[in-house]
């Protein structure tokens, strides 16, 4: 199988058309699973009655990563603190913030009922639009679909040492940003939102805090990059809303 257009989202649906289980399950070509990976996602979903499933993706190092780069910055990553899950109460684990692309499952008939992966996001070399499965997932629950966290389906995602830069954080953060904006639907991105961190990243940085610093600078860019992706659908006057692409890529 072979998909010439490049973006993660073109691949996915065309395993989406190709595969023919009643389960599909998705892991990025930079993670490893632990044995039984598979068997967790699908016994997740059996057992609970899920659409879909996520599991839990641990950071593997390729180096050794800088002393800002802490545990608050690991949904910058996309990868989970596996300390922060095991406390957390379920609530605050089963959210959309936890679910992660690089390790998910999905029935079958969740793809005939909530249509498939947004074509016009993810990154795709220099275009600065993320967050088709976050899309994706949103509107899975959106529509009273359900999903779940499957904690023991472990990957290990590899971070090599392009990803422990400051620079990369904060554009991954944009690209979040302005994927955001494109999916459409309520957004945190105000002005105060803005403000809050523009004075937290200040005291962090009085204090010596570097994580907070990043984590805070992250949040900023991201804010600008929501904005960057308005101003980007306002030149688009057929840019769809979150809704209308639901419909329309449903078979």
């Amino acid at each position: 199988m072979y998909e010439p257009r490049l973006g993660e989202s073109f691949a996915r649906n065309r395993a989406i058309d190709e595969a023919r289980g009643d389960f599909l399950l998705f892991i990025d070509d930079d993670a490893v699973a632990e044995p039984g990976w598979a068997g967790a996602l699908v016994g997740e979903i059996e057992r609970r009655g899920l659409d879909a499933a996520c599991g839990m993706v641990l950071a593997r190092w390729m180096t050794q990563p800088p002393r800002w780069l802490g545990p608050r910055l690991n949904s910058k990553l996309a990868v989970h603190d596996p300390r922060a899950i095991e406390r957390g109460p379920r609530a605050a684990v089963e959210t959309l913030g936890n679910y992660f692309g690089a390790n998910m499952a999905f029935r079958r008939s969740t793809f005939e009922r909530f249509g498939r992966f947004r074509e016009d996001l993810g990154v795709i070399g220099g275009n600065a639009i993320s967050g088709a499965d976050t899309d994706f997932f949103a509107r899975i629950i959106a529509r009273g679909g359900h999903v779940g966290f499957a904690p023991d389906a472990v990957v290990h995602h590899m971070i090599g040492p392009e990803r422990t830069r400051r620079a990369y954080l904060l554009r991954k953060s944009f690209a979040y940003g302005v994927g955001s904006a494109f999916a459409g639907g309520m957004s945190h991105n105000r002005l105060d939102k803005l403000a809050k961190n523009v004075l937290r990243m200040a005291a962090a940085a009085l204090r010596g805090d570097g994580e907070g610093v990043m984590y805070h600078g992250c949040e900023c860019a991201n804010f600008f990059g929501y904005w960057r992706g308005r101003t980007m659908r306002a030149r688009q006057p057929r840019a769809r809303s979150l809704d209308q692409v639901g419909k329309q890529t449903a078979p």
